[in-house]
């Protein structure tokens, strides 16, 4: 008797958890790149043009000047969040 008791109650919460799962909406994992974009899309951000620098050689913490203009892409690909505000980085080739 005891051992039918136990199965009826297992089986009543087995429905009431597939019940529970099919009425939930689960959406699809998005961890793995599914809704990433080709690299040539998540670049197209800022175009940079007539870009002039100077001086062509500088010491550790020497500054540097850099002038020119940009153009904000019309088509902002949808991996990168759109531009609020902004922090300049430059990054170039150098020795290790």
């Amino acid at each position: 008797m005891k051992n039918l008791f136990k199965k009826s109650i297992a089986g009543v919460c087995s429905l009431a958890a597939l019940g529970l799962a099919l009425t939930l909406d689960i959406q699809p994992a998005a961890a793995h790149g599914e809704r990433s974009q080709e690299p040539f899309l998540r670049m197209r951000t800022i175009q940079w043009y007539d870009m002039k620098w100077g001086p062509e050689t500088t010491k550790v913490n020497d500054i540097a000047t850099m002038t020119g203009k940009f153009h904000l892409a019309e088509d902002w690909p949808r991996a990168v969040g759109k531009p609020g505000r902004a922090f300049f980085n430059v990054g170039s080739p150098s020795p290790v």
